[in-house]
């Protein structure tokens, strides 16, 4: 195992923590943050952040396994273990197993509860470990793989398998809670939520149940139109809300009745978090007057009150493709994606506050960038991610950042001779370590004239193509960056031009290989008939969403 340090001395990290430390604000026990799995914390998060530390592991593809905090503690999974972290420091304090690995991979995000970490793999079991030494305290047996994160709640257990059944155990016995396990028809591969006397989770036979706490019998069900492994539910005051498709359906906790559903123009990428109002974060209630996040699959970010109005003038564009449910911490939005790329909102306006790509374990030229794909925790004033590659990111307000960005790999590389005549290629890779590049701050110019440009977070570079012709002699280019904590680098450099040099030739993309058509009986097949029209003459497009959103992006 490799961990990896901020660049700043570990002498001057270690003694800036212990004077900055101050007593523990908020826990985040559980991988959605309480036992109704709505991704929120009244505790706010200042930005802009600063990567603190980071630990690697094993590369986990797709690790949908989102870090827990307690104390001074943070847990989480790569793969076929657990680690437990300091969670100022990163240094490990254990690991389970501590010697040979799990026979299975663990899919979810485990809990905490008392002085015991839970979590469930795919060879069936559901573990309990002590939190102070990482040794094995029971196990729980299955007949299924465990995808399913446990929730806690008054000292009982709750948990589902593949074997399609959802689980109550006793926390500190391993015994079950109920009679038997409550059977549906298929995988309960999704978290459930436990609130007002109620365990509500979603089976993938497409139905949502609701049963009773303490004996496990069914109190009602709702058949969704459709569902997915991850299609979690969300409790808000006495309102059960569950993402299916592209419309997010509204339940009654205590009767599973019907109260509604909010259609979006794509399907909904991940399960729905719920917040309170910024005015009233401090109450600690999730009810009436609370916000409604949504991510969908055209990468846009909607704030919307539970009737679907929208809370924001208009929806947010994300940069790159989301599979994980955002995190609310007090008024700040924070969204993870599929590119690494971090970034974090105004919950009142959806303005951009900060944005970061986290850097590979391994940067090669086939893995440029990892993949954020659990839910993003914020907790005690700190936020953690976990990525792909197998690495637990810490990032801190209160750490120092005094190191401007810099920029390398130039094109044209310096004093290079080459024909004016367009397009001329310019460009620089970015990097920042501590608290990451803002582009908004970046600026290209050619002979002292602003020139348009793009920047791709995912690669760190900046570029831009002249549309006019230069003229024979040296021309310069300077770019000037800085990042969010307002640290700039300017960096100048030149090339000279000769039109007597030939330009250079420009590529045409490769046309794609023709496939022979197949046949039959060595006869051609006829070609294939257009689409036919819908009944109305027009093209079948999806809904418009509810909420106030813009037409266009």
């Amino acid at each position: 195992m490799v961990q990896r340090r901020h660049c700043l001395a570990l002498t001057v990290i270690c003694l800036f923590l212990s004077l900055s430390a101050v007593g523990h604000a908020k826990d985040w026990p559980f991988g959605r943050g309480d036992a109704a799995s709505s991704g929120f914390t009244s505790e706010g998060v200042q930005m802009p952040l600063v990567l603190s530390w980071d630990y690697n592991t094993s590369r986990m593809g797709r690790n949908t396994s989102a870090p827990i905090v307690a104390g001074d503690v943070v847990y989480f999974c790569a793969g076929d273990r657990v680690m437990a972290l300091d969670a100022q420091s990163g240094v490990l304090k254990w690991k389970f197993p501590a010697d040979e690995p799990l026979s299975g991979a663990i899919k979810a995000a485990p809990a905490v509860s008392k002085d015991t970490l839970y979590f469930g793999a795919t060879d069936g079991n559901l573990y309990a470990v002590n939190i102070n030494d990482g040794v094995l305290r029971w196990t729980y047996p299955t007949r299924g793989s465990i995808r399913s994160a446990p929730i806690i709640s008054d000292n009982v257990v709750y948990f589902g398998s593949d074997d399609n059944n959802l689980y109550a155990v006793n926390a500190e016995t391993g015994e079950p809670a109920w009679r038997g396990p409550f059977a549906t028809r298929d995988d309960v591969a999704a978290s459930p939520v436990v609130s007002g006397g109620y365990v509500v989770f979603v089976s993938m036979d497409t139905i949502v149940y609701g049963t009773n706490s303490l004996s496990g019998a069914m109190r009602w069900q709702y058949r969704l139109p459709q569902v997915y492994a991850r299609s979690a539910p969300v409790v808000a005051g006495d309102s059960v809300y569950v993402a299916a498709g592209n419309a997010l359906h509204t339940l009654s906790l205590k009767s599973g009745r019907f109260r509604g559903s909010i259609p979006f123009s794509s399907e909904i990428a991940a399960g729905p978090t719920i917040a309170n109002d910024v005015t009233s974060a401090d109450s600690g209630a999730v009810g009436a007057g609370s916000t409604i996040y949504i991510i969908t699959k055209n990468n846009r970010l909607y704030a919307i009150t539970p009737a679907g109005k929208s809370k924001w003038s208009q929806y947010v564009n994300l940069p790159y493709a989301c599979s994980s449910p955002p995190t609310v911490a007090g008024d700040t939005v924070v969204v993870g994606s599929e590119r690494g790329s971090v970034s974090a909102y105004s919950a009142a306006t959806g303005k951009l506050k900060w944005q970061y790509t986290i850097l590979p374990a391994q940067l090669t030229a086939s893995t440029l960038y990892t993949a954020v794909t659990a839910p993003p925790v914020v907790a005690n004033k700190r936020l953690y991610l976990v990525t792909d590659d197998g690495s637990l990111h810490c990032f801190d307000s209160d750490m120092p950042d005094d190191t401007a960005p810099e920029a390398f790999d130039f094109i044209p590389r310096r004093a290079t001779a080459m024909s004016g005549q367009p397009p001329i290629k310019i460009s620089a890779v970015l990097f920042d370590l501590g608290c990451g590049i803002n582009d908004s701050s970046i600026q290209l110019k050619v002979d002292d004239e602003v020139v348009p440009h793009t920047f791709d977070a995912s690669k760190y570079t900046v570029s831009c193509e002249t549309t006019d012709r230069k003229e024979d002699g040296r021309h310069n280019i300077t770019l000037s960056v800085e990042d969010w904590r307002g640290n700039k680098h300017t960096d100048t450099w030149s090339f000279i031009v000769d039109n007597k040099l030939r330009p250079p030739v420009t590529a045409k993309p490769a046309a794609p290989p023709k496939t022979p058509r197949p046949t039959y009986k060595n006869n051609p097949l006829p070609p294939p008939k257009p689409p036919a029209p819908s009944s109305s003459g027009e093209d079948v497009s999806p809904p418009e969403p509810i909420v106030e959103a813009p037409a266009g992006t």
